[in-house]
């Protein structure tokens, strides 16, 4: 039977848990309304204008040696003036050296509503090496977006820019460093793509080079990726909507015994302190469907089953890390002691809400 904890001291853990809590859930109402204020930008197009006096400072800063203070007296004007003009400049392919610097230097025109722009963007500019770098250097960081794919898949991965330097190094042979666009591209679609493409590392032998058969007959590494990308691209983002979806549903309690069980034997581990096989139900527990997840979580905190379990697993998987969960704990909290608010609370910790607070 596993020993009790002394009153005085589950008291004293549960209080530390709950201060951990809403520290973490005041901390929380910040990014909350940062997340509803993205939502309404997005339903707020930016409009392509043409201001005058901003389009001046970008062909000043085109033409200029040193771009420092005009990037300056451009973060100065207003932002919708600035998206504006950038948007502007991004349809007309107008002072591409100048934009760029603008973008990575003011995070007021890092906004996603800038995507619409960069397609054709990236098409106008798809044979200079150079620019296409910058380009996709700056969709990679700031603007990761499934919707550039197809115009990256389409115009820039058979680009054969690169750029190579070489460092000192302490053994005299000299390092070698390479910034190529292929590179930059592989790195977008891993992100964006969620780890779903590419499939491994790309070395710098892969990258360099032109993308076609290096022998007569064979096809080159850079090649075999560039067709395996485009062929696994449309299932790929099939894939995405379907998370995109899932994250759209609601979640109610539903019983799905593959994990129910994963759970009740997640719980027997933690009450036997068998921690090794604790850590491998968790992983277990990670390769199911989120919602499916989620739902069985909501049905052990509605009808307060595997207290251990429903708290454990908050530590394994960043899929229940999701806002729609968060009634549910609510209920636990409310309507729970011991080891059942400790799940609710341990919950809380990673899904820091403000609507908890109460």
């Amino acid at each position: 039977m596993e020993a009790e904890l002394p009153i005085s001291k589950r008291l004293r853990y549960l209080q530390l848990f709950i201060i951990s809590a809403i520290c973490l859930l005041c901390s929380s109402s910040g990014t909350k309304a940062n997340s509803s204020s993205s939502s309404h930008q997005d339903a707020n197009p930016i409009a392509a204008v043409k201001h005058q006096s901003l389009l001046d400072v970008l062909a000043q800063a085109e033409a200029a040696k040193d771009k420092a203070e005009l990037i300056k007296t451009f973060g100065t004007f207003s932002k919708s003036d600035k998206l504006e003009t950038i948007a502007y400049a991004l349809q007309e392919n107008l002072y591409p050296d100048a934009t760029y610097l603008m973008i990575r230097g003011d995070k007021e025109l890092q906004d996603k509503r800038l995507v619409k722009y960069l397609p054709g963007y990236i098409e106008k500019n798809k044979d200079n090496g150079p620019l296409l770098y910058n380009i996709v250097w700056l969709i990679k960081n700031y603007f990761p977006d499934p919707n550039l794919v197809p115009a990256i898949l389409d115009y820039a991965v058979d680009s054969n820019y690169y750029t190579h330097r070489m460092y000192p190094s302490p053994f005299g042979t000299g390092e070698h460093a390479y910034n190529s666009v292929f590179k930059e591209i592989s790195d977008f679609l891993y992100k964006v793509t969620k780890g779903k493409m590419p499939h491994g590392y790309i070395s710098d032998r892969i990258v360099l080079g032109p993308p076609g058969a290096q022998e007569s007959g064979k096809t080159s590494q850079r090649e075999s990726y560039i067709q395996k990308w485009r062929a696994e691209w449309p299932q790929v983002h099939q894939e995405l909507l379907e998370e995109q979806r899932e994250l759209q549903m609601r979640i109610r309690p539903v019983v799905h015994k593959e994990i129910l069980d994963i759970l009740s034997e997640m719980e027997n581990a933690r009450k036997s302190s068998d921690f090794s096989n604790l850590e491998l139900h968790g992983k277990r527990f990670k390769n199911y469907k989120m919602n499916d997840k989620l739902e069985t979580i909501a049905y052990i905190f509605t009808n307060n089953l595997f207290p251990y379990a429903g708290a454990s697993v908050f530590y394994y998987d960043k899929d229940l890390q999701d806002k729609r969960i968060v009634r549910y704990i609510a209920d636990v909290i409310k309507d729970s002691n011991g080891v059942k608010l400790y799940m609710g609370v341990t919950a809380a910790k990673f899904v820091p809400d403000s609507s908890l607070l109460p």
